[in-house]
């Protein structure tokens, strides 16, 4: 068998250091130096100390206990076990990557721990019946979004939409959207685009799990309109989305100041109602979605005004029943 050029040897130490060692998990020179013999690669004694030297000058953080048999492992890392975790909990979690995918990327994770702590990186979050993606391809659809925005590129594509019999079928007949991309952006759990429609003549919000035939196309990009704050755009499109902006008063039940504050942040004003209720004043983007947020705490947030609002949460309640 042809032996290994010796050049690798440095980068099969490392390797060596990050998938079999640990704070728990140290190794002494004796069994590094059998790992690397066995792969193929002369070392000795004093060239194992200088490899750990050389790796140490490049930032690598080899952690030495010394005794009679010094052991070594590998410390500080890019990642510690913890983000790791989250990122993994983050991406198992996610309703539009795929199963497929996640288990994939969850994989690749692992690799940037030792082998005895990958036992450790499953996802801790159970979600009953999570509803996966089934977009197999939204990888390659985000990296095309990417080079785009990169590179101030419009983009063209179908968008999905699903018929009374949950078929999938292309929304508006197959209808071309063409899109001058500006960011992405992840909301209540799904991943969206944010770009300027040459259909609309605004910016508008679309989600990537739903676009398909992604390409990059020679129309005219059309940069961020002047007056156009995207951290600003975000929260009237996702927190409320796209209705009339104005301020809503609401008697709230003094449990539910959490609630408001997830969804409105701390920038709202309030004062006491009643010994259980309070009073709030938010600016919220009057909208069906608006009045399904309100709803969904079955009498426990109530509109006090204006009288407009309260009429047509109304009507809406109304028209539910029939």
């Amino acid at each position: 068998m042809q032996r290994p050029n010796s050049k690798g040897r440095i980068l099969a130490l490392f390797r060596y250091l990050q998938d079999e060692t640990d704070e728990e998990h140290p190794a002494d020179k004796k069994t590094i130096m059998n790992a690397l013999q066995n792969k193929g690669y002369s070392i000795t004694r004093n060239t194992l100390d200088d490899d750990i030297k050389v790796l140490e000058s490049f930032g690598v953080d080899i952690i030495i206990s010394k005794s009679h048999e010094n052991t070594y492992f590998l410390g500080e890392r890019r990642f510690q076990l913890p983000e790791l975790k989250m990122l993994i909990d983050a991406i198992s979690s996610a309703k539009f990557i795929t199963a497929d995918s996640s288990a994939e990327i969850i994989t690749k994770i692992g690799s940037m721990v030792s082998r005895y702590q990958r036992s450790h990186m499953s996802p801790r979050i159970f979600v009953s019946d999570r509803i996966k993606s089934d977009n197999n391809h939204l990888h390659l659809v985000v990296d095309v979004i990417e080079r785009a925005i990169n590179k101030r590129i419009v983009i063209s594509f179908q968008y999905i939409d699903y018929s009374p019999e949950k078929k999938k079928i292309f929304k508006n007949d197959g209808e071309i959207y063409h899109c001058s991309p500006y960011c992405c952006l992840w909301n209540n759990d799904y991943y969206y685009l944010l770009g300027y429609s040459e259909k609309h003549k605004k910016v508008i919000s679309y989600r990537i799990d739903r676009m398909i035939h992604v390409e990059l196309c020679t129309k005219e990009y059309v940069p961020l309109p002047d007056g156009c704050e995207l951290t600003a755009f975000t929260k009237e499109v996702f927190k409320m989305y796209d209705g009339v902006d104005q301020e809503v008063d609401l008697i709230c039940d003094n449990s539910l100041m959490k609630n408001l504050v997830d969804q409105f942040g701390e920038d709202f004003t309030t004062s006491i109602e009643t010994e259980a209720t309070f009073h709030a004043t938010v600016k919220v983007s009057v909208s069906r979605t608006f009045y399904a947020w309100v709803f969904q705490f079955a009498g426990g947030i109530s509109i006090a005004g204006p009288k407009s609002v309260r009429e047509e949460y109304r009507k809406m309640l109304k028209k539910a029943m029939n």
